[in-house]
């Protein structure tokens, strides 16, 4: 524990920032109080000279973004199996905001309009006990099936959604068919 020589509060040693090491003798929310003051002060004292320096912090960070991007493509173009694994992975641990993205352009290129979110998805299959509703089958990879298809104008909103498995997907094809309400 330690007391800010700023605001006076007795505050844990996690609430200040390391500095030689020690600490340094503000909170970090005074460290950031005083940081800013001194920041109007010091437009205020300047503003021209102040949004000078503003710009020319702006072009230096944008050279060393263009470099760790040209790093960074050096890696990928080096380390492909790493990048492969690395996307997989991103991939199945977002997969159903991967189905909505997908979704979302087929229906933005039909020009039907509409979409639904990775969370209203989720919600569907939560609501369906992750069953597939014409066969079933549970613990099976499910699909997002339009119930009108996409393909005869069909919208892409989560009202037009139905969670099937891929088989059953493929079987109705581009046919209307509303399984929620227990046509099979």
């Amino acid at each position: 524990m330690k007391e800010c020589r700023r605001c006076r509060v007795t505050k844990p040693l996690s609430e200040f920032y390391p500095k030689e090491g020690s600490f340094t003798s503000r909170c970090k929310e005074c460290e950031r109080d005083v940081c800013r003051e001194k920041m109007k002060a010091k437009y205020h004292a300047d503003p021209a000279a102040a949004s000078a320096a503003k710009r020319k912090q702006y072009a230096q960070s944008e050279s060393q973004r263009h470099m760790k991007s040209v790093s960074c493509q050096k890696w990928r173009k080096n380390n492909p199996d790493k990048v492969k694994r690395i996307l997989k992975k991103y991939y199945e641990a977002n997969k159903s905001m991967f189905v909505a993205a997908r979704h979302r352009r087929r229906a933005r290129l039909a020009g039907n309009g509409g979409s639904f979110t990775a969370g209203e998805w989720n919600a569907l299959l939560e609501t369906h006990n992750h069953t597939c509703l014409r066969c079933e089958k549970k613990d099976v990879k499910l699909t997002a099936d339009h119930i009108i298809p996409v393909a005869k104008r069909g919208h892409n909103d989560i009202s037009n959604i139905q969670p099937l498995c891929i088989d059953c997907n493929k079987r109705k094809f581009t046919k209307s068919i509303d399984y929620r309400k227990g046509d099979k």
